[in-house]
């Protein structure tokens, strides 16, 4: 009959989670973030496209208007 049990070895498996989330986790938040950030700029690039061709006009005084 079995009374107890060690458990090193539950706590080895639990200090090999720790360092993986201590490690894993911000690499993944700086990961996402970076992405985020490339992603954005993407989808900015129709504004900014958009603005630099509307800017020029709008900086030309109209001839003959008041």
């Amino acid at each position: 009959m079995e009374v107890g049990r060690s458990l090193e070895e539950f706590n080895h498996y639990l200090d090999s989670v720790k360092l993986i989330l201590i490690l894993g986790l911000p690499m993944a938040m700086v990961m996402i973030a970076g992405a985020s950030w490339w992603l954005s700029g993407l989808a900015m690039q129709p504004i900014y496209q958009s603005y630099r061709q509307i800017q020029p006009q709008s900086l030309i005084p109209s001839l003959g208007k008041k």
